[in-house]
């Protein structure tokens, strides 16, 4: 089932209001996505803390070894902000877009958890919770579309 369809099949009922706040949050799920993209494109002091260079020979985190082969982490939210924002417009795999976002989100969080527990002294933590609730919610949004009918 479309998005069309489901929102033709709900104007009388309940849940159109309901599909137009699933498409509000799956876009702004995207462009938090499409945006952290642009963000690791930018220049370096929008993503990491300037730091001696001593300091990163001896602290280098997860995320900064995944960085070295080459640039992983914007190909990454790029590709889980656009396959949201496209099944969404579509109305049309919507549970696959979230599932992959999700999967990003957990992985870019994970790196970054794990990497703080690794390193002396442990480093901040704050983006990998982030990172990992971004996860857990693109899963209730597929549990709500999936909810609505549309896949």
């Amino acid at each position: 089932m479309n998005l069309r369809r489901a929102s033709q099949q709900a104007r009388d009922g309940a849940t159109e209001p309901t599909i137009k706040a699933l498409r509000v949050v799956s876009v702004n799920l995207s462009l938090m996505a499409i945006s952290y993209a642009i963000f690791y494109f930018g220049p370096s002091e929008w993503v990491r803390i300037p730091r001696d260079p001593e300091d990163l020979e001896n602290q280098v985190s997860i995320v900064q070894k995944v960085e070295g082969f080459g640039p992983v982490w914007p190909f990454l939210f790029m590709l889980g902000g656009v396959l949201v924002l496209c099944s969404t417009l579509l109305g049309r795999g919507v549970i696959v877009a979230h599932g992959v976002a999700a999967g990003v989100w957990v992985t870019y969080g994970l790196a970054i958890l794990l990497g703080a527990l690794l390193s002396l002294p442990p480093t901040p933590i704050l983006s990998g919770g982030g990172a990992i609730f971004a996860a857990i919610t693109h899963i209730g949004m597929a549990r709500a579309w999936a909810g609505e009918g549309i896949k």
